[in-house]
């Protein structure tokens, strides 16, 4: 685990509006929680009982580095926090389903290793 993020664990706790606040820092072109209403609170407790505050620190980061889930897709659609931290939602990214995938060079076209005379 990070030593920052640790800190800052250690110092806020694990109250939900402080990793609402966590996630604001770290998933900056995401729209930014203002409110920490019932449902978030219900949410991130559920996340923090199940899957502890590493792997909510993982997702946050992965969300921060899909390209996918930041509006690079063929929709313009863009995750928000809500998204993030439903179940569902939480685990595939935990698996790496949005994560960018490498880019691989396309194989050549085997026409163009042939000279053709004529």
């Amino acid at each position: 685990m990070k030593k920052s993020f640790m800190l800052y664990i250690d110092a806020c706790g694990s109250h939900p509006s402080e990793i609402v606040n966590f996630f604001n820092n770290i998933c900056r072109p995401y729209p930014k929680v203002k409110t920490v209403s019932d449902s978030r609170r219900k949410e991130i407790k559920a996340r923090l009982n199940t899957y502890g505050l590493d792997k909510i620190r993982e997702v946050f980061e992965k969300s921060e580095n899909s390209s996918f889930m930041k509006g690079n897709n063929n929709r313009n659609w863009t995750a928000n926090f809500d998204w993030i931290v439903n179940d569902s939602n939480f685990v595939k990214i935990l698996d790496g389903n949005y994560d960018d995938k490498p880019k691989t060079e396309k194989p050549k076209d085997e026409e163009d290793d042939f000279e053709w005379y004529f």
